[in-house]
């Protein structure tokens, strides 16, 4: 049965994000835009328009829901608000405007910039339309509006970027500790200990002073759910698309649990998307230690979430409209790893190309999904890009296992090192090796000076990893800049019988900074 509905698009909000240069900026704009959609959900729900919180189909909104109420500065509402209407709940096209300027005049008071900037910077637009889903029946219209986007006619000042820097104060966002959306938080997760801000340095080193390089370096993680529309396709009424809305926010709140727990922070968590700021690893955290394991726990978490939501719109249909194992979803990521001097914006700019361009890339593979595509930008210039699925994770978490063993703590960098040399100068030797035996007997003849003597790393790790590699299209190389250079200058050969031998060195460099001590030079 079709209903009538009214869809309201929000932004614009990733060039909002690129002005920010500090993670305080970061979460500041990204906060300001959920807020707007929060308080535009507040209002529908207000004596003035009478809108029943469960006409709004998306996002998931109750007043009082304990998920909504959190204090630490999570932004759990996307850009999207749509709410059905009929005659009992009317809402005039006309209102739309009066919507706006009411919730602009909340959020300008909360955040302390002008209203009179924001009334021209800020754009919700929107159209009423009929569908059976509300969502699929909205998107299209609401992708047109975005295109619109308003532009500030007379700016003399940013007054976003106003907000996001001020010169003189500790990180350049001092202000920011003093919005009154942010006094309200008890919780704000980007407080430290001592009242000061988080700071890239700080997240990455866990607030510790840093002795190795690894703690050094930031990891934005960016993630998207895949087969999403496979899924509204199913879903019959607004109640079913509500609690599709509604498990998508527990999922946001649970995995925004797992971040800080890590030691990260969550930028925004809404809908399907993640976008967060984590360190490599957390060795003190037992729920997820490093940037790998928290990448499976994601999908993992996500998956769960929608097996329950499975079971429970089965149970009450009357029908088993999803199957628990072929219809779930799953979560693609794109990974920008850098030091912790590397300009934000292109870290942000990087993880969603990333994302979008490789791990989600349908152009290049019509059935890519489920992948994570990650690249380690070094201090020093290299770039280390792997595009792997997420079933083959574990390889990723074991391999960074291994190299944290016992043997590995004391020369870490120089083993991996070692084996870096000699896979590169006889690589050709690995790549036409047929079978395990071979492989074996390679690392057996290469590795065989005195002090690699009952290394298990090289003498059964390393050919076992390189085995799995050999038979298996599990991981890949990012087509990075540096790779492409090389392949233009003919510098590197570019044949599936190499691929093994690249990625596990591709694989021995990401895993190299982990075991490498500031000043080092290897």
């Amino acid at each position: 049965m079709s209903n009538t509905y009214i869809g309201l698009t929000i932004g614009p909000i990733f060039d909002t994000l690129n002005l920010a240069s500090t993670p305080a900026a970061l979460w500041a704009g990204s906060y300001l835009f959920s807020s707007l959609t929060r308080t535009i959900c507040e209002l529908l729900v207000s004596e003035k328009y009478n809108i029943p919180a469960e006409y709004i189909v998306s996002p998931y909104f109750e007043p009082d829901a304990p998920l909504l109420n959190r204090k630490d500065g999570v932004g759990l509402f996307h850009d999207r608000v749509i709410f059905r209407v009929d005659d009992a709940h009317p809402f005039e096209d006309k209102e739309i405007s009066s919507l706006r300027t009411a919730a602009l005049e909340i959020i300008s008071k909360d955040f302390t910039v002008d209203y009179d900037y924001l009334n021209e910077y800020i754009m919700v637009t929107g159209c009423r339309f009929t569908a059976e889903n509300a969502i699929l029946g909205s998107a299209v219209r609401l992708d047109s509006l975005e295109l619109a986007k308003p532009f500030v006619q007379q700016e003399e000042c940013n007054a976003l970027f106003a907000l996001f820097v001020n010169e003189g104060s500790e990180n350049g966002n001092q202000r920011i500790k003093e919005l009154p959306v942010v006094k309200a938080l008890d919780q704000w997760q980007l407080l430290k200990k001592n009242g000061s801000i988080r700071s890239l340095s700080d997240i990455a080193s866990g607030g510790k002073e840093p002795t190795m390089k690894k703690q050094t370096y930031y990891a934005i993680v960016r993630s998207d759910g895949d087969r999403m529309g496979k899924i509204l396709e199913k879903l019959n009424g607004d109640s079913e698309i509500r609690l599709y809305s509604k498990t998508c926010l527990q999922f946001c709140s649970s995995i925004a649990e797992v971040v800080s727990v890590y030691g990260g922070f969550t930028i925004y968590s809404g809908g399907d998307d993640l976008l967060a700021i984590l360190p490599l690893e957390n060795p003190s955290c037992t729920e997820v230690s490093d940037i790998f394991s928290f990448l499976k726990k994601a999908n993992s978490l996500f998956k769960d979430s929608f097996r329950k939501l499975f079971m429970e719109l089965n149970q009450s249909a009357g029908r088993e409209a999803f199957n628990l194992d072929t219809d779930l979803p799953t979560l693609s990521f794109g990974v920008s790893v850098n030091y912790h001097k590397h300009p934000l914006y292109e870290a942000m700019q990087d993880s969603g190309y990333l994302l979008f361009g490789i791990a989600k890339d349908r152009n290049s593979d019509p059935e890519r999904r489920d992948c994570t595509a990650i690249r380690f930008q070094k201090h020093a210039g290299q770039s280390e890009g792997l595009l792997i699925r997420n079933d083959a994770l574990d390889m990723l978490i074991n391999f960074k296992k291994e190299i944290d063993a016992g043997v590995m703590q004391e020369d870490g960098s120089k083993v991996i090192l070692s084996a870096l040399h000699k896979i590169s100068l006889f690589g050709s030797f690995y790549s036409i090796a047929q079978d395990d035996d071979s492989v074996n007997n390679l690392f057996n003849n290469f590795f065989d000076a005195d002090s690699h003597a009952g290394n298990s790393f090289l003498k059964t790790f390393l050919p076992t990893q390189f085995n799995e590699l050999r038979k298996s299209n599990a991981v890949d190389l990012l087509p990075d800049y540096r790779m492409e250079f090389l392949r233009e200058a003919g510098k590197t050969e570019d044949n599936k019988e190499l691929l093994p031998v690249q990625v596990l060195g591709y694989l021995l460099r990401i895993f190299k900074l982990y075991k490498e001590r500031i000043g080092e030079r290897t």
